[in-house]
């Protein structure tokens, strides 16, 4: 695979990204793994989930691109397990699957970005641009938030409310940081939907799928406390406010 965009993905970039590409096709796997190679990205290559995990810990990669149907386990399972630990890497779906239900299945289970296979290799580094980025604001913004009594730490992905620290799956705690940044306001699930699941409301369940983590993340933030951080703004959206703001 050659490929040739000049030195504007490479000048975008503050520091080298590593990239790891879990792919059972042999020929797909190493033609992504020389054509990022050769835009300078740092990429290993698994055709198994045995001994990923274990990589993953030792290099902590900014990027996983993940199969789905992989020779010892299901894609989906594998990224329902990934670990909500501090530096959790993105992960970009690249399947033959392109039901709808399979995208919505694997955005909801934490992917970042899903990419249906025969795919184009532009588009797959403009949407590894787009993570990319993602990282770069992310270290510039605050690391922390506080809203009341409630504290979340970005990079760490911990949430606490009045000291007590909160467990939250991956795509809760997406949730929670986009309500969080609005400082108040009002999100649409229009903006959910694009923030957290980089979907838009014309996919078939993602209201649904907006509906069920909300849930779950109110029972987590607000179950058992007098105060109900996690309002619905009837017809207009959803808000996290406290008293003490």
């Amino acid at each position: 695979m050659t490929v040739n965009l000049g030195q504007g993905l490479m000048d975008y970039m503050n520091t080298p990204v590593s990239i790891i590409v879990v792919e059972d096709d042999q020929s797909l796997g190493r033609s992504l793994m020389d054509g990022l190679t050769e835009l300078g990205f740092h990429v290993t290559w698994h055709e198994r989930i045995q001994g990923l995990r274990t990589e993953i810990e030792q290099r902590r990669p900014n990027l996983i691109l993940l199969d789905l149907g992989l020779p010892d386990g299901d894609g989906i399972e594998f990224l329902e397990s990934l670990s909500m630990a501090s530096g959790r890497p993105a992960v970009i779906v690249i399947t033959a699957r392109d039901r709808i239900q399979d995208k919505v299945s694997a955005l909801g289970c934490g992917a970042d970005d899903y990419l249906v296979k025969p795919f184009n290799f532009l588009e797959l580094v403009a949407r590894i641009r787009v993570q990319v980025r993602h990282q770069e604001e992310g270290s510039a913004a605050p690391t922390d938030l506080e809203i009341g009594p409630l504290t979340i730490r970005l990079l760490n992905r911990e949430v606490m409310r009045d000291g007590e620290l909160i467990q939250l799956s991956p795509r809760e705690f997406d949730l929670l940081a986009c309500l969080a940044k609005a400082a108040g306001d009002v999100v649409s699930r229009d903006q959910i939907a694009r923030v957290v699941w980089n979907i838009n409301l014309n996919y078939a369940g993602i209201n649904n799928l907006i509906d069920v983590h909300m849930s779950k993340l109110r029972e987590k933030i607000d179950r058992g406390r007098a105060e109900k951080m996690i309002q619905t703004i009837r017809g207009a959206g959803f808000a996290l406010r406290s008293n003490d703001e």
